[in-house]
This record gives structure tokens, C-alpha cells and sequence, in this order.
């Protein structure tokens, strides 16, 4: 019992971290695109990583939904 809770205080941990870093990037990326234009290599980039965090935030959800 006590694993599966520090388990999923973990998860969330994890989650809110994600969050965070999704966030703070989706600012960025804005930023980015409004001085330097959406089709810059920088502008592009910021948006890949955007992506990856997304999908391991989804990925976490998909994970915690299946248990």
C-alpha cells in the first residue's frame, strides 16, 4: 500500500513538473515566433521540444488511466 502512494505521488510529481515545463516553453515558444517569425529554425525547435513534453505528459495520463 505504501509503494503504490509514494507511486502515484510520484507521478504526480512528475506531472506537475511537466506542467511546469510545458508551460514555461509554450511562453517561449510565443516569444519566439512573435520576434523571429514561425519559420525559424530556433522558433521550430522550441516547438519540437513543446511536442515531446506534450506527449509525455499524455503518455503519463494514458499510463495512470490504464492502472
Amino acid at each position: 500500500m505504501r509503494n503504490k502512494a509514494l507511486s502515484r505521488q510520484e507521478d504526480m510529481s512528475e506531472k506537475y513538473l511537466l506542467q511546469q515545463q510545458i508551460n514555461t516553453l509554450r511562453e517561449t515558444l510565443v516569444s519566439a515566433a512573435l520576434k523571429k517569425g514561425m519559420t525559424n529554425h530556433t522558433v521550430l525547435s522550441i516547438s519540437e521540444e513543446l511536442d515531446r513534453l506534450i506527449f509525455q505528459y499524455q503518455q503519463l495520463n494514458a499510463v495512470k488511466k490504464a492502472t
